[in-house]
């Protein structure tokens, strides 16, 4: 199971407080109405099947915090929009609470309009 990571004690800064913080590319009403498990495509070569998951979140990228929305989420990893390019390959921290993080690997980042970015991330399991 993957557990969070509370080792480290570092200050979280609330999501309203930090600067950079992602757009989203639809309405706030449209994006947090929607729920339940996202449609696939035919071709899809995705393992698992993705459910959608609106949330804000912390998230800690090298030094920075980043405050980002939650998009999807499934078995291996998950979707947010990010303000900033997040690049493949790279560890991540995200705080869905106070009560630990999750460590995450950057996978994928497009860039979607100014202060958006759809990234794609998996769950990182030592």
């Amino acid at each position: 199971m993957l557990e969070l990571d509370d080792k480290k004690s570092v200050a979280i800064p609330a999501w309203t407080a930090i600067p950079l913080r992602a757009a989203l590319p639809e309405k706030l009403g449209d994006y947090f109405g929607r729920s339940g498990v996202m449609p696939s495509l035919p071709d899809s070569r995705r393992g698992y099947h993705r459910k959608y998951m609106r949330a804000k979140a912390v998230a800690q990228y090298q030094d920075t915090f980043l405050a980002v929305y939650l998009a999807d989420i499934s078995r291996s990893g998950l979707g947010f929009y990010s303000p900033i390019q997040i690049f493949p390959c790279e560890v991540m921290n995200l705080w869905l609470g106070r009560e630990g993080h999750i460590q995450l690997v950057a996978k994928t980042c497009v860039r979607i309009g100014h202060a958006c970015y759809r990234c794609g991330a998996q769950f990182k399991v030592d």
